[in-house]
């Protein structure tokens, strides 16, 4: 099996990943400099789920499995410490999940918005250069998002390039990246820098854009030791993590503006399933592949309705209220992405949305009394 590098492996996504690839034979190594956990406190928050600190989570795996995940402290913004650990590592895939991933964050503020730039574009920069100097042969899974596909376009969002035809010719275009948030433009930025540095320096990159993940766990997380973070706040608490828990709390459902807005999801068992499947399916060497990754996309008031549904079940009188949008962003638009490189390398949903909900509502009213209601209702303001 091969040796694998994850940066952002405390995150919600990071940590299961090892998990995963860990008991399926791989060596992993991995690396953090846990701002996530300091973000979130930052806003006054904590994860939901309890998390143990990634030394004892370690530790306890090992324990557990008899197998080793080493973890390096460190940042993709110092380059001369990621030069060093891709070179002292050699890995034969990397996978980058070290960014800053909420797009309210990123509109919180000048600070904000700054942070959010450096760490996600100078930190991506740095990965393509250590690479290149250190590693050129590994395969870079990158992680992005389907928000950087414009929601004002009329037309399919397809995998990769957009075909075109202008004053009778007919020409091969990236798909407009025309991101609503500082967040979004910034991974659109990553995608522009890694196209280029496939072409310029042959590097072999899958760029993967995700859509919303919710969920509390993955098959191998038997023990609530391994919980993965859980956020529910208005910058981190992505929509159906957040409005499970407000549905556990009493909070009615927030719906911006109309709450039509369409969007790509997958839980996060198959967020996983799917990285593992871009891991062990590389592209060919060089190249730079666009993979767009959900498992289907839904209206968001179609999404409430589901968790009030599956509320119900547990006892719970789940109510929706909708709010004047503090985004900017349209409420009712066409949407619909492409995603068959997935299914054609083996993907298969592994549930249904309102089963994934159930078990998310029974780890949620477990933990109930670690949900920070004043931090739930959007505060901040894209204008």
């Amino acid at each position: 099996m091969g040796k694998i590098l994850i940066l952002g492996i405390d995150g919600y996504i990071g940590w299961p990943l090892a998990i995963h690839l860990s008991l399926r034979g791989y060596e992993v190594i991995g690396v953090d400099n846990l701002n996530r956990r300091k973000w979130v406190e930052r806003l006054g928050s904590q994860s939901v789920l309890p998390i143990l600190s990634p030394f004892e989570r370690l530790r306890k795996f090992y324990l557990k499995y008899h197998k080793n995940i080493t973890f390096f402290f460190g940042s993709v913004t110092d380059y001369q410490f990621l030069r060093d650990i891709f070179h002292m590592v050699k890995p034969d895939v990397i996978v980058h999940l070290a960014e800053q991933p909420s797009a309210p964050y990123s509109m919180k503020g000048q600070k904000e918005c700054i942070e959010t730039y450096t760490n996600n574009v100078i930190g991506t920069l740095n990965v393509i250069w250590a690479i290149k100097e250190m590693c050129p042969d590994a395969h870079l899974v990158k992680l992005g998002t389907m928000g950087v596909y414009s929601y004002e376009l009329p037309i399919d969002v397809p995998e990769g390039d957009l075909e075109v035809e202008y004053k009778g010719k007919k020409v091969k275009l990236p798909y407009p990246k025309l991101g609503a948030s500082w967040y979004h433009r910034s991974k659109s930025c990553d995608s522009i820098n890694l196209e280029f540095a496939s072409q310029l320096y042959g590097l072999t990159v899958t760029d993967c854009h995700q859509g919303i993940v919710y969920g509390t766990r993955i098959d191998e997380m038997e023990d609530d030791i391994f919980f993965t973070r859980y956020d529910v706040d208005e910058a981190f608490g992505t929509v159906i993590n957040r409005f499970v828990a407000q549905a556990v709390v009493g909070i009615p459902l927030t719906l911006y503006g109309k709450g039509h807005q369409k969007r790509g999801f997958l839980p996060l068992r198959d967020s996983i399933q799917c990285l593992r499947l871009l891991i062990e399916n590389p592209p060919k060497k060089g190249e730079y592949r666009v993979v767009n990754q959900i498992e289907n996309h839904y209206d968001l008031t179609e999404i409430a309705e589901k968790v009030v549904k599956v509320g119900k079940k547990f006892g719970l009188k789940v109510k929706i209220q909708k709010l004047p949008n503090p985004r900017a962003e349209k409420d009712e638009h066409y949407y619909n992405p492409t995603h068959k490189i997935l299914l054609e390398l083996g993907y298969k949903p592994s549930s249904q949305m309102e089963k994934e909900l159930e078990l998310m509502f029974k780890d949620v009213i477990i933990y109930k009394a670690r949900i920070k209601k004043e931090v739930i209702l959007p505060k901040i303001k894209w204008k």
